[in-house]
């Protein structure tokens, strides 16, 4: 690849990765105004994310988005768009004493959907999916993301248990889960480049 071929696409990625991180950083600051920007700077960091998604490989893969892809980019950012509304309305809830009894349940366990609804998209994408290579990859990252995430758990659980480490909640384990398997994507489709 010529050098002014490789310098274009190292600033398209670099330029990509600001712009993503910005927007990041501004849908966090928008969503700490309150009230309805806390709505606002939610689901603008899931927009930017589903965005960086779809950029990142129009720009670097060259290839069209497959349409199980396109089903489950449509599937997941409808189930964390939710899971930020019902969180967002959920905290709203619990701060104005709202959450009390048996509705406090109902209250409680409402952003769940949101995550379930996400961690069904991936199912159902690695259902449909009959690319060979993006199902192993796919499988891979999950295998990759389960055994980091198990790995922090098992070792944070120890320094908890020996009062080593604050407590941190289980719903933690699926933001973690998702760093991981983010990162094992990455090195696993580097190594079949």
């Amino acid at each position: 690849m010529p050098d002014d071929v490789a310098s274009g696409s190292a600033l398209k990625k670099l330029g990509l990765f600001a712009a993503f991180f910005l927007a990041i950083a501004l849908s966090i600051w928008i969503g700490k105004q309150g009230l309805v920007w806390a709505y606002v700077g939610g689901l603008g960091t899931v927009a930017a994310s589903l965005a960086f998604a779809l950029l990142s490989n129009r720009l670097f893969r060259r290839e069209k988005i497959r349409a199980p892809m396109r089903r489950y980019l449509l599937r997941f950012g409808v189930s964390i768009s939710a899971y930020v509304i019902l969180l967002v309305t959920a905290v709203w809830l619990g701060r104005q004493g709202l959450a009390e009894g048996p509705w406090g349940y109902v209250i409680a366990l409402a952003p769940s959907v949101g995550v379930l609804g996400g961690i069904a998209s991936v199912g159902l994408y690695l259902a449909e999916e009959t690319d060979e290579f993006a199902r192993t990859t796919l499988i891979q990252s999950l295998l990759w993301g389960t055994a980091g995430t198990l790995s922090v758990a098992t070792i944070w659980g120890f320094l908890e248990t020996f009062d080593k480490a604050p407590h941190v909640p289980t719903w933690a384990t699926v933001p973690v889960f998702a760093v991981f398997m983010g990162l094992a994507q990455a090195l696993v489709a580097r190594r079949y480049r």
